[in-house]
């Protein structure tokens, strides 16, 4: 039996210089046979690192240090240590405040020396041979020695024993043991399958990831009667999360997303129901990082699925208007912010933005191998250029297909252009040149065609030329823009998965920042890379209708998320309210900030109490957008308005424009009673059947009595 070579992807190599050790991935490593003891696994690493290095890449192997609890046990692990090349071999057992195995079991059993026992400084301990603690016949000395002193061991001479307490085999190299995904995971060992992924439709043939999304519900807000604030769920629609399936799934890996029990899981094609591990998550406006992530996910994130799900929060702000961010490269949990412009973006700005925090956990940066961002010669939702707005050419969202060539942006030959080997040849893909203005920026296709970088009406074979100003990381803004293809080298295993680690005060992860600065409203607007042309957004204005009055309006934005100006068809239906209405809107691009247009739809029905559902829809082309609004008409007495007008006249939260409709509204309904007040009695008879009726009988006694002069 041997573990599967894309399981062990991440092995570390030993590189020594200027006398110090450095660690560097290689690309696969051949382990051999791991043995069997008492249903656990084992087997030996002949990478000399440190006892911490050596811990982390156990576990990142899915498995840990060795323990050893047992006089059996440790003659075991000698003879399969004395198989190796290396003088000494970690084992998993520490000093801090007195023994410890790195898997929390009891220290009983040890084969330390009684000096040891009684030291009270830190160490890591191991098994030495043939230098230091060995005997005169160059053999183990059966008993485990302080590492940091080690009899004068390098720590390049020492290896690792690695441990698993069930078969690690992964057949399908996605990072969870192939009897996790036949049988499901006892997370703590009680004999329970705590987490039934077979249910879940887990394969291990076929990579797996799963994911776990919670999100957040923008409440209602009120002044009294009159909705300043429509509710919003900001959980990821299932038209976005279904392009981003798709990616995955083109690339023959399940993704599985989890928003919810409602939510369907398009592996199974099934809802999630009971096997639902996404909920909504208390609201806040602006989402503390540092203070509220880490509890946010213990208090919604099962134990039971550490080892398998990444995470993600859809959030409504953290830091102004940053679209996202993940906790490391790799990692395991991630976030999507600002929904307001990102959510407008439509299905490609939300699955895009996903995609993007997804892809920081499995391994990939924003210029794929590094930081640089706004490379032409990179087509991937990772780059900047097409996180919302999808790539040139398909207008889908994806990660690198192709490594298309290095660009010395010091000797650019413009004959070439970015794929003269035509890699990209029937797939319509172009890319975005930054330097141009946004309607000269779209070159498509790409395969084989020369691109006049400069822009001068000459190809050129040797230019300079920033192609990605603003997207620099390095000092000189003329540096080599390093081509990529993601998928062959996506790391499965991040954070906790792949693990068999025990959490007895839930999970904690660190926030590596360090180059996950990430898009911003203003970076988007400013690069004109908001969204694709003819993306926009109808949003209805928060109000309240007025039970009996007439000349009532509802007032729509429709927003232009695009750098060109766009035409929009509006239609609006609200059959209880009133006709059908179609209007074509023109709005000019969005580039210092989101630009929109305001109408008015004049309600030309009466407005009776309860609830009316409003469904809005705008196209552009073949781009196509429904929502749906629940407007509540509720009734307005005199009391109501003397409350707004005793709340305008103190100290309150409402902004400036707030107060303007507040007070554009009095005087709507102070205007609407005067002209609605009968002139035969003068008072107002409201819109009810009687009233009508007793209104029409006033009318006409008003007129005989005017016309003979008693009024």
């Amino acid at each position: 039996m041997k573990l599967s070579n894309k399981v062990l992807s991440l092995v570390l190599s030993v590189i020594m210089a200027t006398g110090i050790i450095y660690l560097a991935p290689i690309s696969s490593f051949a382990l051999d046979d791991y043995q069997v003891f008492n249903g656990h696994y084992y087997t030996i690493i002949d990478s000399g690192m440190s006892w911490t290095d050596a811990k982390e890449h156990c576990e990142k192997l899915g498995g840990h240090l060795v323990t050893i609890t047992s006089q059996d046990e440790n003659d075991f692990v000698l003879s399969i240590a004395n198989a190796g090349t290396k003088k000494a071999y970690w084992i998993g057992l520490y000093y801090d405040n007195g023994q410890n195995w790195v898997t929390g079991e009891s220290f009983s059993f040890h084969k330390l020396s009684s000096s040891e026992l009684r030291e009270n400084v830190p160490y890591y301990d191991i098994f030495t041979k043939r230098s230091g603690y060995a005997n005169e016949t160059g053999e183990w000395d059966n008993t485990w020695n302080d590492g940091d002193r080690g009899g004068g061991i390098k720590k390049i001479d020492i290896g690792i024993v690695c441990e698993w307490d069930i078969n690690p085999t992964d057949t399908d190299g996605d990072g969870l043991f192939d009897i996790w995904e036949t049988k499901g995971l006892d997370y703590n060992g009680d004999g329970t399958i705590d987490l039934d992924l077979p249910a879940m439709g887990a394969d291990s043939n076929v990579p797996d990831i799963f994911v776990e999304v919670d999100w957040m519900v923008r409440p209602q807000k009120k002044f009294l009667w009159w909705e300043t604030q429509a509710s919003r769920s900001m959980a990821p629609s299932t038209a976005a999360m279904r392009l981003v399936y798709n990616a995955f799934r083109q690339h023959g890996i399940n993704l599985h997303i989890d928003v919810g029990p409602d939510s369907t899981d398009f592996v199974t094609g099934k809802k999630w129901g009971g096997l639902s591990g996404g909920n909504e998550i208390p609201y806040e406006k602006m989402f503390d990082i540092s203070s509220s992530w880490d509890s946010t996910v213990n208090s919604n994130f099962a134990e039971s699925r550490y080892a398998v799900f990444r995470h993600c929060l859809f959030i409504n702000q953290f830091d102004g208007t940053i679209s996202g961010i993940a906790n490391d490269i790799p990692g395991q949990f991630f976030i999507v912010a600002n929904q307001d412009w990102v959510y407008n973006g439509g299905a490609i700005s939300v699955g895009g933005t996903f995609m993007h925090e997804l892809g920081h956990t499995l391994g990939l940066c924003h210029g794929g191998c590094d930081h640089e961002h706004y490379k032409p010669n990179y087509l991937s939702v990772m780059n900047y250029a097409f996180q919302t707005r999808g790539l040139v050419g398909t207008g889908m969202i994806g990660y690198s297909d192709y490594r298309l060539p290095n660009i010395n942006e010091s000797h650019i030959n413009e004959n070439s252009g970015i794929d003269p080997a035509g890699l990209t040849a029937g797939t319509r893909l172009g890319t975005t040149l930054f330097y141009r203005a946004s309607n000269q920026r779209d070159v498509s296709p790409i395969s084989s065609v020369a691109i006049d970088f400069n822009n001068n009406g000459t190809m050129e074979n040797d230019i300079s030329l920033d192609l990605n100003p603003g997207g620099n990381v390095q000092d000189a803004p003329i540096a080599i823009l390093k081509g990529h293809e993601d998928w062959s080298g996506i790391v499965y295993r991040g954070g906790e998965i792949g693990k068999q680690n025990s959490f007895s005060s839930g999970i904690s992860f660190s926030i590596n920042d360090e180059g996950l600065q990430e898009k911003t409203l203003e970076e988007s607007l400013n690069t004109s890379t908001l969204a694709v042309d003819g993306t926009g957004y109808i949003d209805l204005i928060p109000s309240s209708l007025v039970v009996g009055i007439n000349g009532q309006s509802l007032e729509f934005e429709v927003g232009n998320m695009a750098a060109n100006t766009s035409s929009f068809t509006v239609k609006i239906q609200c059959k209880s309210l009133f006709d059908d209405y179609t209007k074509t809107v023109t709005v000019t691009g969005s580039k210092d900030k989101i630009e929109s247009e305001h109408i008015l739809i004049p309600i030309t029905k009466d407005v009776f109490s309860g609830q009316y559902v409003i469904i809005c829809s705008i196209s552009s082309g073949d781009k196509t957008n429904e929502y749906s609004f629940i407007q509540e008409a509720v009734t307005v007495s005199k009391d109501d308005i003397d409350e707004m007008k005793q709340l305008l006249s103190e100290n309150n939260e409402l902004t400036e424009e707030e107060t303007e409709r507040i007070q554009s509204l009095i005087e709507t309904y102070e205007n609407t009673e005067s002209s609605n007040r009968c002139k035969f009695c003068g008072k107002n008879h409201g819109t009810s059947f009687f009233g009508k009726l007793i209104a029409f009988f006033h009318k006409i006694a008003y007129f005989f009595a005017h016309l003979f002069g008693r009024m």
